[in-house]
């Protein structure tokens, strides 16, 4: 849904079929192993899906992309979910990335932000190696996009090899 236009759709679905029913169940406090993936995919649905317009929560999604320990995940769940569909570190890529494509974001952010979604998923794409090809198609597709843009802020080195 989120690469047909119905990423809101899809956050909305995301939250009524998963995250209520789970913090019904077992309270906000409440733990699964996927849960630490819930926060970036509704960052990044929220931004695909309202394009140029406001977002509510940017300084939110801003301080969770720039914190380093934001990206670390136990090489299991990537792993796993990659064999099922992107790894959850190019999903976690696509935070900066869309950040770093909003021009109310200053310009040293933005080169900052575009810098830590091209290092995630290159890892993406090096873990992705051992998945379904899908995954290491994602990759390398979402990497094609970050880099495009990384040279149109120039800041990333134009002639280095990502793939």
């Amino acid at each position: 849904m989120k690469e047909h236009d119905k990423a809101l759709e899809a956050r909305d679905l995301f939250i009524a079929t998963i995250v209520a029913p789970f913090e019904e169940h077992f309270g906000s406090g409440g733990s699964t192993f996927t849960k630490p993936m819930w926060q970036p995919i509704l960052m990044v649905l929220d931004m695909q899906g309202n394009g140029d317009k406001e977002i509510e929560h940017i300084d939110e999604y801003l301080e969770w992309a720039l914190d380093d320990s934001s990206y670390a995940l136990k090489s299991v769940i990537e792993g796993a979910m990659g064999n099922f569909s992107a790894t959850p570190l190019a999903m976690f890529a696509e935070v900066p990335f869309y950040l770093a494509k909003r021009e109310e974001i200053d310009l040293e952010k933005r080169k900052h932000l575009i810098q830590t979604a091209c290092t995630q998923m290159e890892k993406s794409l090096e873990n992705a190696q051992k998945c379904i090809p899908y995954a290491k198609w994602y990759a390398q597709e979402k990497l094609v996009a970050i880099r495009a843009l990384s040279m149109e802020l120039d800041c990333i080195d134009s002639t280095a090899t990502y793939l």
